[in-house]
């Protein structure tokens, strides 16, 4: 296991192969509560080289406790304690906007040409939007071809359509992602029909 100095993330392997980190417990606190938490996070993880596959979305006293399961993109990745601060770094900037995501991205150009070419929308894409709780609360099934950077790619389009991400879920079976996403408006008032319909298509569209 692995502390930042701060306390604010924990990072703990859960499963190994042949000494290899397979799987792993992120958990990251005591950040202020801000808009499109999720799709910083991923993207900082994506420029790492993990994978999120579920996440718990919690916030306390307008504090985030959020609980991450990842994996390693490839089998090469180590992660060290010099490697966790960096990373809890880059968080700071992003969550109090003193980088703007592109800015971030724009130094790590290789990463960003994987991920604008994997970007193109699949044609199959299937998406399912479900009503909750007297229509506060959305979930989102989204099943599509598997690529590099999906969940920023997706956690940004909810961001940028003033959406909340609450939980996620993720599983990815024969180069398939099926995700599943509980989101709430940022005003969090009730969705209506053609709310529903307008986030359906643009995630058909676009995904």
């Amino acid at each position: 296991m692995l502390i930042t100095k701060s306390g604010n993330i924990i990072f703990e392997p859960t499963i190994f192969k042949k000494n290899e980190i397979q799987q792993a417990k992120l958990i990251i606190s005591n950040f202020k509560d801000a808009p499109g938490i999720l799709y910083k996070i991923t993207g900082v993880l994506y420029v790492y080289g993990w994978t999120i596959l579920s996440a718990k979305i919690r916030t306390f006293n307008q504090e985030i406790e959020d609980i991450f399961t990842i994996e390693p993109a490839n089998n090469n990745i180590i992660i060290k304690q010099e490697t966790l601060e960096k990373i809890e770094l880059d968080l700071y900037k992003l969550l109090m906007n003193e980088l703007h995501m592109s800015e971030y991205l724009a130094y790590y150009p290789d990463k960003t040409r994987i991920l604008i070419n994997s970007m193109n929308a699949y044609p199959d894409t299937e998406v399912e939007l479900i009503p909750l709780k007297n229509d506060r609360y959305l979930k989102i099934l989204l099943k599509t071809k598997d690529r590099p950077g999906l969940l920023y790619f997706i956690s940004q389009i909810l961001y940028l359509t003033d959406l909340n991400i609450l939980e996620f879920e993720a599983n990815t079976e024969d180069h398939f992602a099926n995700d599943i996403f509980i989101v709430e408006k940022k005003n969090q008032i009730e969705f209506t029909k053609t709310n529903i319909k307008e986030i359906k298509n643009l995630l058909k569209k676009f995904i």
